[in-house]
């Protein structure tokens, strides 16, 4: 019977399932003469087959074989006839077509089976996590933040508010940053007020102490009891412009004889008498009248002989 085209499938399939349930070492053995370790390479399944049809009388045909590519010829001659001769073309059309199908379901598994294959498989690599920080200084838990990543947290003892509970006395741990915008690992704090010597404002002092709330403790405060976060002092007199009552002129005395709100040393008249400073004969007493009895220049409200 001439095996069919189903026959022919579930043959081979049968034969490559029984060399993969032998893989390796059974259905492919390795080549102990090629040294790489690597699987045998089989002849292509073409170069094994029958020859050519030879006449070698009148009507007296040979068919050799054919293994490895060389014709086989003397003993495995044989005689056919026509008949027999047509058959064998036949036959050998469906080895060729059977030798293809074998060799792509071979390649396949190659292919498909780590086993049978030469190239590694590679190692999974590392899922990249989406939550994970891009920047290393950031806080790993945002529930515990580092603003300035010197390692002292923000809430360090976990109260729930941060800065309540600052460090002081030498402490970095269960303790708040006393420098949270800062970078100070050490945690120095030299007048012991919870404010670094990092950032304090005004080292020396109790920096907690700040009446206007303008953030500057009241101790380095030109004006303690006016807001004036800028701390802008036009003339220098350690006197803020925000409550100087002379703003361009040194005044650090703030002497208002009249209590005006406008610094002697600036005003025009001083004793407020109506009297310029530079005419009125009593410029800091109040002398309306200007009564000069002795006729010396001086106001009798400020002569004293």
């Amino acid at each position: 019977m001439i095996p069919n085209g189903k026959h022919l499938a579930v043959l081979s399939g049968l034969l490559v399932l029984a060399g993969w349930l032998a893989c390796p070492q059974a259905a492919f053995p390795q080549d102990s003469g090629s040294g790489d370790g690597g699987i045998t390479a089989y002849p292509p399944l073409d170069n094994v087959g029958v020859g050519a049809l030879s006449e070698r009388a009148p009507g007296q045909w040979v068919q050799q074989a054919v293994v490895g590519g060389v014709e086989i010829t003397g003993a495995a001659e044989q005689e056919v006839g026509f008949a027999d001769s047509l058959l064998q073309y036949l036959l050998n059309g469906l080895l060729t077509l059977l030798r293809s199908l074998i060799d792509g379901i071979f390649n396949a598994i190659l292919n498909a089976i780590p086993c049978l294959s030469d190239t590694p498989t590679p190692e999974p690599s590392e899922p990249t996590n989406p939550e994970k920080p891009v920047n290393p200084d950031e806080p790993v838990n945002p529930e515990e933040p580092d603003v300035d990543g010197d390692g002292i947290l923000d809430d360090g003892d976990g109260s729930g508010t941060a800065g309540d509970n600052p460090c002081t006395g030498g402490r970095i741990t269960g303790c708040d940053d006393n420098c949270p915008e800062l970078v100070n690992p050490n945690q120095a704090d030299a007048d012991g007020d919870g404010a670094g010597d990092a950032c304090d404002r005004c080292p020396g002092f109790d920096d907690g102490i700040d009446t206007d709330g303008d953030g500057v403790p009241d101790p380095c405060d030109n004006c303690p009891l006016r807001a004036n976060a800028n701390q802008i002092d036009t003339d220098r007199d350690v006197v803020g412009d925000a409550c100087d009552n002379c703003v361009l002129v040194d005044n650090r005395d703030q002497t208002d004889s009249n209590n005006n709100g406008v610094g002697d040393i600036c005003e025009n008249d001083t004793d407020g008498d109506n009297w310029n400073n530079d005419t009125d004969n009593c410029p800091e007493v109040f002398n309306p009248n200007q009564i000069d009895t002795d006729g010396d220049g001086l106001g009798d409200a400020c002569d004293s002989n």
